[in-house]
């Protein structure tokens, strides 16, 4: 059943999208319009990118064998697509991998699942605090030698207690 058939009809303008505005009769990009499609948003919203630091041991300013204080320190802009991607590509590089043999083929396994590090680096960039007090802050992502730890600007909205996660409604 389409959308058209079942009542309900997909925005049909990038003004329904959300991706532009009208304001005064002039059209101008929305924030989520500017993030996603914008060349570089930065440029109006400096703070909004991700930064992706590795570090050597199991908490930050532990030095490696050799003295480093990280092995990978990047600032990441541009769309939001793009901003993942290299994210992602920028933590691929840096997790170990593991070799397991199956059969006469060999498989490499990442520390963890690529599938599991994209959807946390997209959420964390989807769903962060885009209102003006957060976006002073960037999404960052760190990868310890025991853990992975991504960081999304923001909080719980509304009356959320933590106390009440997980019981029953």
């Amino acid at each position: 059943m389409s959308r058209r058939e079942a009542g309900t009809t997909a925005p049909s303008s990038d003004q329904e999208r959300g991706i532009i505005a009208s304001r005064d009769g002039e059209l101008f990009p929305t924030l989520a319009g500017l993030l996603t499609f914008g060349q570089y948003p930065q440029q109006f919203f400096p703070q909004l990118f991700v930064s992706v630091v590795v570090y050597p041991g199991t908490a930050a300013g532990e030095l490696g064998p050799s003295g480093e204080r990280f092995l990978d320190n990047r600032s990441i802009d541009g769309p939001l697509p793009l901003m993942a991607a290299e994210a992602i590509s920028a933590l691929t590089r840096s997790m170990t991998r593991a070799s397991v043999m199956q059969g006469s083929l060999r498989e490499d396994r990442l520390e963890y699942p690529i599938e599991v590090v994209r959807e946390l680096v997209v959420n964390a960039l989807m769903h962060r605090d885009y209102s003006p007090m957060s976006r002073g802050t960037q999404v960052q992502v760190e990868l310890f030698a025991d853990r992975l730890v991504v960081r999304s600007p923001g909080g719980l909205y509304g009356p959320v207690d933590p106390d009440d996660f997980g019981a029953p409604a």
